[in-house]
């Protein structure tokens, strides 16, 4: 079985799906992998479910450890609290409110934060379930939660959100094979088998349902449906990869979280960008004055995109000035000030 890569830019900046070994591009949403020595990493917004990793006994595929070990909560890391900075101290200061967007905000902050600081990986946890008692059926949440606590190795309550958002997101495979993972943590190996089916039905080349299929075989004792399921797992990395199944769309905002819209014609666009599972994270201003509008996005590198993800990209912004007669939008990033793209209608 082959080892990890250790690096930390294990996920992509953009929409935290996990790095496929080798890959200079995100396979989701298309967005370069930058230097791997770099600082800031976002992870956890959709399933990442990449490269063959070792869970528990060095037994369990893994996909959201891909690069090294998951953080021991039991451990060190609460022995301190946290080193925060100004940004974070604001955006706790933000979310004691106990408003969503807050909330979502921090949460987010705090998991790409846990890569320097990994005692943050379980405050995103606290900050997400304060969130989910006042929005039970934020599927975005639910399965942010699922991840945390998949890296935090506590099987018993990352299956419980998995559950939770799987009865509101029934399609998504990358889920299924997650939830079987957890199964597996906990003993349940033929509850294990049934997740892992279930998400083959729905997507057949998902290729890490069915190597841990083989491995819950295993586990029965059962040689000849292991080797079977190895089988059809390695021709399916033969034909098409390890890829991952198609990510549902689920909104990053609760319904009717956001703040209430005014008279201002570009609160629309304003709204968009918000709730955006990729843009809303990233977002740190939006300023309008007259017919012009100006997006300020942290750490979003729109120059290194390949051109299909960028057209994608461009498509969809533009789709949202349509309405907007003769109104432009700057789009600038926070850190350096330069101007990565601008939109006219």
């Amino acid at each position: 079985m082959e080892k990890p890569k250790t690096s930390r830019n294990k996920f992509c900046s953009g929409c935290s799906s996990a790095r496929e070994e080798g890959a200079k591009y995100c396979h989701q949403c298309g967005l370069a992998f930058g230097n791997p020595f770099e600082f800031w990493v976002v992870a956890f917004i959709v399933v990442a479910l990449s490269g063959l990793v070792f869970l528990y006994a060095d037994r369990f595929h893994n996909p959201h450890m891909e690069g090294g070990p998951a953080h021991d909560h039991a451990g060190h890391d609460h022995a301190h609290e946290p080193h925060d900075n100004v940004r974070m101290q604001a955006l706790k200061k933000a979310a004691q409110g106990d408003t969503a967007v807050d909330l979502l905000n921090l949460a987010e902050y705090q998991i790409e934060s846990s890569s320097d600081q990994p005692i943050y990986l379980r405050q995103a946890a606290e900050s997400l379930e304060r969130l989910v008692a006042i929005h039970p059926e934020h599927a975005y949440s639910l399965r942010l939660l699922g991840n945390i606590y998949f890296q935090l190795k506590d099987p018993e309550a990352a299956a419980k959100f998995y559950l939770r958002y799987l009865r509101l997101v029934p399609g998504d495979a990358n889920a299924l094979t997650d939830l079987g993972t957890q199964y597996l943590a906990l003993g349940k190996v033929e509850t294990a088998i049934e997740s892992y089916n279930h998400a083959l039905k729905l997507f057949p080349d998902l290729y890490h349902a069915q190597f841990n299929l083989s491995v819950a075989y295993t586990e029965l004792g059962d040689e000849a449906q292991a080797q079977a399921a190895r089988d059809a797992a390695n021709a399916i990395e033969r034909r098409v990869g390890k890829v991952m199944a198609p990510i549902p769309e689920v909104a990053r905002l609760p319904e009717g979280a956001a703040a209430p819209p005014t008279a201002g014609p570009f609160d629309g666009l304003r709204a968009y960008f918000a709730g955006h599972p990729i843009i809303g994270p990233k977002m740190v201003d939006f300023t309008v004055q007259e017919n012009r509008a100006e997006l300020v996005l942290n750490n979003f590198p729109m120059e290194q995109m390949p051109p299909f993800a960028r057209e994608k990209f461009d498509t969809n912004v533009k789709a949202q000035l349509a309405s907007l007669t003769g109104a432009e939008l700057t789009i600038r990033d926070a850190a350096a000030g330069k101007v990565l793209a601008t939109y006219s209608n």
